[in-house]
């Protein structure tokens, strides 16, 4: 199964992908839907994390399932 977050916005998807491309995480982009897709559930909610902290971006993505 798949784990999706889905962005708001073009900023907040760049700014998240921009971050989780250069630190190593597994995951596929759909970026002409501002969306990233996981194969792996903890790595979601690490990026999850990132984003609501260090990065800012509370309130601007939603997961899909």
């Amino acid at each position: 199964m798949q784990m999706i977050l889905k962005f708001k916005n073009k900023k907040a998807y760049d700014k998240c992908h921009t971050f989780i491309n250069g630190n190593g995480f597994y995951f596929r982009t759909r970026g002409e839907e501002k969306m990233l897709e996981f194969c792996y559930e903890y790595t979601m909610l690490d990026v999850v994390g990132f984003c609501k902290g260090m990065l800012e971006l509370d309130g601007q993505f939603e997961i899909v399932k």
